[in-house]
C-alpha cells in the first residue's frame, strides 16, 4: 500500500487541533484562575490634625465669583450727537486697584489737553494727571491715562473726571465721569462702556449764537444718574457766573432720556464772549457728575 501524501497528513493535524478546547471551564464551586493579581490593601493613614487657630495664622481670601465684563447699556440716543468725551475703560461699577488705567476718545480740546482727576468717597482728591490726545491739532482723539492712588481702607467708591477745553479759550467745555470702586489690594474687575450719545445734549442756543436781552432760554435733552436738580448757568469771557436755574428734564426716574427748558436770566455791560453750561452735580461724591458748555457771544 503506497503511504498518504504529505499535504493531507497536515490537513488531518490541523482539523485534530481545532477540535481541542483552548481552556477547560471551571467546575461548580472551583474558582477561575486569577487573570490579574490582586491589589493590596492599602495602608493605613493618621487622621489629620490641625493648628488652632491664632493671631499668626495667615488668612485665606477668597473672591465672590464675577459675571463676565459686558458693555454697559445707556438710555436710547435716538436724535443726539456722539459724546465729547467718551470713557470706554474702565466703565461704571469696575473694580479697580492703583494705578488706575483710563483709556477713551475725545476732543477736540485746546492744545489737545485732557485733564483727569480721582476722587475718594468723601469728595478728597486722590490723583490727577493731564495727557494730551493722540490725534493732529483741532481734532478728536484716543486718550489714555495712569493714575496712582493710595486709600486707608479695603475699597471705597471713588469717581473718575475726565474733562476737556474749549478751542476758543482754553477753559474747560465738556467733562465726563464714572463712578467705580477702588481696591487697596486684591483682583481687578473692569466693564467697558460704549462710546454712546451726549449726556446733557443743548439744542439751542447754537455755538457762537449772539444772546442779548438779559435772558436766555437753552434746550435740550439727556438724563441724569439721581433725582437731583440740574444746573444751568451763564458765564462771561473769565469764566464768572452771571446767572444761574436749577431745572429738571421731563423724565421721571433717573437713567430715563428725557428733555428740559430753562430760561438763565443775566446781566452785562458790554459785547463779550460767553458761555451756556449744563450740569449736573453728585448725589453721593460731591462735585460735578457731567458738564457741556457752549460757547456763545453775550450782549446787554
Amino acid at each position: 500500500m503506497r503511504p498518504a501524501p504529505r499535504f493531507t497528513l497536515l490537513l488531518a493535524a490541523v482539523s485534530l487541533a481545532g477540535c481541542v478546547p483552548s481552556s477547560v471551564a471551571p467546575t461548580p464551586g472551583e474558582l477561575a484562575p486569577a487573570s490579574q493579581p490582586l491589589p493590596l490593601p492599602l495602608p493605613e493613614t493618621e487622621t489629620p490634625q490641625f493648628s488652632p487657630l491664632t493671631a499668626a495664622t495667615q488668612p485665606i481670601v477668597l473672591e465672590l465669583p464675577i459675571a463676565l465684563p459686558t458693555i454697559t447699556p445707556t438710555p436710547p440716543q435716538f436724535g443726539l450727537p456722539l459724546e465729547s468725551v467718551a470713557i470706554l475703560e474702565p466703565g461704571p461699577g469696575s473694580e479697580v486697584t492703583s494705578p488706575l488705567h483710563v483709556r477713551g476718545f475725545g476732543g477736540p480740546s485746546y492744545n489737545q489737553r485732557v485733564h483727569f482727576r480721582l476722587l475718594g468717597e468723601d469728595g478728597r482728591l486722590l490723583s490727577q494727571a493731564t495727557t494730551y490726545l493722540f490725534s493732529f491739532p483741532g481734532n478728536s482723539g484716543r486718550l489714555i491715562a495712569s493714575l496712582p492712588f493710595t486709600i486707608d481702607w479695603v475699597a471705597e467708591t471713588g469717581r473718575l473726571e475726565v474733562s476737556i477745553d474749549s478751542l476758543r479759550d482754553g477753559q474747560r467745555s465738556h467733562l465726563s465721569s464714572v463712578a467705580v470702586v477702588l481696591l487697596s489690594a486684591g483682583s481687578e474687575h473692569v466693564f467697558p462702556a460704549p462710546h454712546g450719545a451726549e449726556k446733557l445734549t443743548v439744542f439751542t442756543p447754537r455755538p457762537n449764537q449772539l444772546i442779548s436781552g438779559g435772558k436766555v432760554t437753552i434746550e435740550g435733552a439727556g438724563w441724569a444718574e439721581s433725582d437731583l436738580p440740574l444746573v444751568a448757568e451763564v458765564l462771561d469771557q473769565q469764566g464768572i457766573s452771571l446767572g444761574r436755574s436749577e431745572f429738571l428734564l421731563t423724565s421721571d426716574e433717573p437713567g430715563e432720556l428725557g428733555t428740559f427748558r430753562v430760561e438763565v436770566a443775566y446781566q452785562v455791560d458790554s459785547y463779550q464772549q460767553g458761555k451756556l453750561v449744563v450740569s449736573e452735580l453728585g448725589k453721593g461724591i460731591p462735585g460735578l457728575v457731567h458738564l457741556n458748555a457752549v460757547d456763545v457771544m453775550l450782549e446787554p
